[in-house]
C-alpha cells in the first residue's frame, strides 16, 4: 500500500525525496481513505449520494454494532446494487469495513457469527426474501442484522417485519436512506 506525499511538510519530520513514497499499513489506509472521503467537497449529487448513503448508513450501524470494528456483510437486492454500484466504488465499501457483498436474491452461504447489513428496495419481493432468511429461528443466516431501505417503508411491509420474532431478535438497526435512485456521470 502505497501513497505520493503532496504539499508541504511538517519540519519536524525529514523531508521525503522528492514524490517520494510512504509505506502504509492497512489500517492506515483504509483510515486515509475513509478521511480523505469526509474531507471531500460535496459538489455533485454522486458525491452527495456517496457520502449520505455510506457515511450515514456505516455510522448509524457501526454505533449500534456488537463489535465497532468488526467487518461486516452488505446482503442487497438488485435496485440496492444498482443504486450502490452508481455512487462508490469497492473500495469505498472496504474502508466502511464492509468485507463482502451478496445478493439477496441469489443463495447465500450462513455466517451466523457475522453482523449483515440488509440494504433494499422497500417493495414487497424483497421483504420476502429477507423474511425468508429469518424463517428458522435455530438456523439463522447472521448474528445480528442492520437492516437499511433505501426509500420509506410502506405500513403493510412494516407489519410484516414486525410479525418475524427471529428477524425482531436479530435487528440491531432499522434505518431508511430516502437515497432511491441512481446517479448517471
Amino acid at each position: 500500500y502505497q501513497r505520493r506525499v503532496h504539499g508541504p511538510q511538517n519540519p519536524k519530520t525529514p523531508k521525503p525525496q522528492k514524490c517520494g513514497m510512504h509505506y502504509l499499513k492497512k489500517s492506515d489506509l483504509l483510515l486515509y481513505i475513509k478521511i480523505r472521503m469526509q474531507k471531500q467537497s460535496v459538489s455533485t449529487l454522486k458525491d452527495y449520494a456517496r457520502l449520505r448513503l455510506l457515511n450515514d448508513m456505516m455510522d448509524t450501524v457501526k454505533t449500534n454494532a456488537e463489535d465497532k470494528n468488526g467487518y461486516f456483510i452488505l446482503v442487497a437486492d438488485k435496485r440496492a446494487v444498482r443504486v450502490l454500484s452508481s455512487v462508490c466504488k469497492m473500495y469505498d465499501l472496504v474502508s466502511f469495513h464492509i468485507s463482502t457483498i451478496e445478493k439477496l436474491e441469489l443463495g447465500r452461504k450462513r455466517f451466523p457469527k457475522s453482523e449483515a447489513i440488509y440494504l433494499i428496495d422497500p417493495c414487497e419481493e424483497s421483504i420476502k426474501l429477507v423474511l425468508e432468511d429469518f424463517k428458522y429461528p435455530k438456523l439463522p443466516f447472521y448474528k445480528f442484522v442492520h437492516f437499511c431501505s433505501l426509500g420509506p417503508l410502506p405500513e403493510p411491509l412494516m407489519v410484516k417485519i414486525a410479525g418475524n420474532p427471529t428477524l425482531i431478535g436479530a435487528m440491531k438497526t432499522l434505518k431508511e436512506m430516502n437515497i432511491n435512485f441512481m446517479v448517471q456521470d
